[in-house]
């Protein structure tokens, strides 16, 4: 029996073509946009995880807080305060002092702007820069004020075309260095952040600004699982070197998890707004696939009056007419999946957008696609099932 009353669904629907076809077309496009936008939200959350995974475990950054009231002054670090963190640290931990300068580079013929990092020696370790050509600036360089310093392979491949950097002298800003060293920044930094950098002992910049004031402090905790304690420390260390003048909240220490969770806030966010605004397009779908099987039972009205009138059960109909709203909604949600993954395949080939496989979304999908057939054709199939024969065939 129900496979009669399916065969007989499908038939009906083929009798229906523009109808049918409008319908399904208002279900493809709402489940291609659910399925488009989470493949691409999992996909852009895959490649934030990643690429804050390669800043490595156990990394901490203490940056002052950003004051927002009104007439207090912002508080700030200084170089002392490397000292004071070092005496709470393990012997295998690292730190360094950060000074960032916005700066132009240029040789005898060739001007590009960009970024002046100061750093101590321990800057490459922490970090994981790939070495390229050259050596980073040593311990003795940093103690020493030696201006030197260590390009990216960008900058290199403007300054340098088709030569080799180290040895060779810049000018950052009119200072003159020699280059002893060619890196590659890890993915994270190249995806966020601007490439055409050099590395500097922070002693000469900030000998060469006449302060001791740096921008923040970057750590490596040997450790990882030892982060949050040794935060606790480190700010203890800050305040102490400070002379209590200064509170916890006058600084923020970013961790890797505090970076993580920021991150799948912040896509989860925009995965949530966009996707509301795609199911307001399935919504539509589900009105049109009702519309359709509300006239289809007007228009059949004399057609079910004479099966009723040959013994047929009203389930029986009402059934049919449900497997009717049914096959249009699993169909566009079918032709929906196929148009989302062939869109995002292109977007990932030729804009290089993230975007992630995932069965799950697939199953999701369809059993929505099935879902809004079920739910907006019970209003049709229960009209149908309320016709009195009599008075349809009298008609």
């Amino acid at each position: 029996m129900f496979y009669v009353s399916l065969k007989e669904s499908l038939r009906n629907l083929i009798r229906r073509p523009l109808q049918s076809s409008l319908a399904i077309l208002g279900i493809v496009c709402g489940i291609a946009g659910v399925f488009l936008l989470g493949s691409i939200g999992q996909g852009v959350s895959k490649a934030v995880n990643q690429q804050i995974a390669t800043i490595g475990p156990g990394i901490m950054s203490v940056v002052p807080t950003p004051v927002s009231t009104p007439g207090k002054n912002q508080s700030s670090l200084n170089i002392s305060d490397i000292e004071a963190i070092k005496k709470v640290l393990a012997t295998d931990d690292l730190v360094t002092p950060v000074v960032q300068l916005p700066v132009i580079f240029s040789d005898n013929s060739n001007h590009v702007s960009g970024y002046e990092i100061g750093v101590s020696a321990n800057y490459s370790n922490i970090q994981a820069l790939t070495l390229v050509d050259g050596q980073f600036f040593t311990d003795s360089d940093y103690k020493n004020k030696v201006p030197v310093i260590v390009i990216t392979q960008d900058l290199s491949n403007q300054l340098f075309p088709k030569k080799l950097a180290v040895g060779k002298n810049i000018l950052v800003s009119y200072q003159l260095y020699r280059v002893v060293g060619v890196v590659k920044l890890p993915a994270a930094a190249q995806s966020t952040g601007p490439l055409d950098l050099v590395f500097t002992p922070a002693s000469v910049l900030l000998s060469q600004q006449g302060t001791h004031q740096i921008a923040g402090i970057v750590l490596k905790v040997d450790n990882p699982k030892q982060v949050q304690s040794k935060k606790d420390e480190i700010l203890t260390a800050i305040m102490r070197n400070h002379h209590f003048e200064v509170t916890a909240s006058d600084f923020t220490v970013h961790t890797q998890d505090q970076i993580l969770a920021a991150g799948n806030q912040m896509t989860g966010l925009i995965n949530l707004f966009v996707r509301g605004a795609v199911w307001i397009t399935i919504l539509l779908g589900g009105i049109g696939i009702m519309n359709v099987m509300l006239v289809a039972a007007r228009e059949r009205q004399h057609e079910i009056g004479i099966y009723l009138a040959y013994g047929i059960r009203p389930i029986i109909i009402q059934l049919q007419f449900l497997l009717e709203s049914v096959w249009i909604s699993t169909t566009g949600a079918i032709l929906g999946i196929v148009a989302g993954t062939v869109t995002g395949l292109i977007l990932q080939v030729t804009a290089g957008v993230p975007w992630g496989m995932n069965w799950i979304l697939y199953g999701e999908d369809l059993l929505i696609g099935i879902s809004l057939g079920l739910i907006f054709g019970v209003y049709p199939s229960l009209r149908v099932g309320h016709i009195v024969p009599a008075e349809v065939i009298r008609k």
